[in-house]
């Protein structure tokens, strides 16, 4: 159960940085497609 538990943290962890990860991907090119 507990080991469970670690994994959903850790899993939890890597989507909040994929996500960031994306934010900074996406903000580049949302601003261009606004500038244009």
């Amino acid at each position: 159960m507990v080991h469970f538990i670690f994994i959903a943290l850790r899993s939890m962890r890597f989507m909040r940085r994929l996500v960031r990860n994306l934010q900074y991907l996406l903000l580049p090119i949302t601003s261009s497609l606004l500038f244009i």
